[in-house]
């Protein structure tokens, strides 16, 4: 294992997904914003798993289409509020900087740990052989940039927890913060199409239409409508209110200032579902503000990589 280091290194990766939600999105974030705040000397490290197995089970097997999908959404996640001081580096890089150590050190981890033990790492699940190389790649990683801590987010918590334990501790698991962005079907459901979930590439359209087509019952505070109020309401700094839009008939818009104020209005029925939806779409939009700009205005770099991944997600989509 490499030396300790004397300044706290977070090492977080970033799902492979083509089309990434946008609750993995801001739980990374704000997992790493929550590191970078415990030390005025700690450091981040956002590592982009191009050769791993997993990158080509998620996009197509071409290299051309895992790296652009993964610059694509690193580049949407600065623009999310990604920190600035977060550096970003491909997974490949950090194993040809030292190749010859760095394999010594992935076969290591197997050698040391059985499969039972990694396959507990990967949520209970062990499908291919190139996923229980994938988990000793993800451990090899942190071991090589010298990371004193692994961020992990919802989904590779068991993960992080083998790098802690195969580290004998020299590598601490972030324990995630919540996720904030929940599906948007009814709660007893699982989302069954794309307007079910927030993605980080979300346009202006989808981001109306997703919201329009929410799970949202009267008289009921648990669904999406009524969490994503929650969130943006507790974002609000020095209570400031978000306003709901009502009819001039039904009494005009108004204000809700607190979470208590939400969830008592929502109980009761006085926050009509068609009301909660209308103030929460300006709320979206405003949140992802950033991103859709880079979209709809993009550099000539990302417009080419944009270029990619939507033929890659033609790719996937005939599979």
């Amino acid at each position: 294992t490499k030396p300790r280091r004397e300044t706290p290194l977070g090492v977080a990766g970033l799902p492979s997904k083509v089309k990434l939600p946008l609750s993995t999105a801001q739980q990374l974030i704000e997992n790493i914003t929550s590191f970078l705040a415990t030390s005025k000397d700690a450091e981040a490290l956002l590592v982009l798993p191009d050769w791993s197995s997993f990158a080509r089970n998620d996009v197509t097997g071409d290299m051309k289409d895992i790296t652009a999908v993964l610059n694509f959404n690193a580049a949407l996640l600065k623009e999310l509020g990604l920190p600035e001081a977060v550096k970003v580096v491909k997974q490949s890089e950090i194993i040809l900087k030292d190749p010859n150590n760095y394999w010594v050190t992935a076969i290591g981890v197997g050698r040391k740990r059985n499969i039972g033990t990694v396959t507990k790492a990967l949520g209970g699940t062990l499908d291919t052989a190139g996923q229980a190389v994938a988990c000793l790649m993800r451990t090899a990683d942190a071991v090589h940039v010298g990371a004193s801590h692994v961020i992990s987010i919802e989904g590779d918590a068991d993960l992080c927890a083998f790098i802690e334990m195969h580290s004998e501790g020299e590598i601490a698991a972030v324990k995630s913060a919540p996720n904030v962005i929940p599906h948007l079907c009814n709660p007893e459901t699982k989302p069954s199409g794309p307007n079910d979930t927030f993605y980080l590439d979300d346009t202006d359209a989808d981001i109306n239409t997703k919201v329009k087509k929410a799970y949202c019952a009267e008289k009921e505070t648990a669904n999406a409508v009524v969490e994503l109020l929650q969130f943006f309401i507790s974002q609000k700094k020095g209570g400031a209110a978000i306003e709901i839009p009502r009819a001039e008939k039904d009494g005009g818009n108004y204000k809700i200032s607190s979470v208590e104020e939400l969830l008592e209005k929502s109980g009761s029925g006085a926050l009509h579902p068609g009301d909660a939806k209308k103030a929460l779409g300006p709320l979206m939009l405003a949140f992802t503000e950033e991103t859709r700009l880079l979209l709809k205005k993009p550099t000539p770099e990302f417009k080419n990589i944009a270029t990619v991944v939507k033929n890659a997600a033609k790719k996937l989509a005939k599979k």
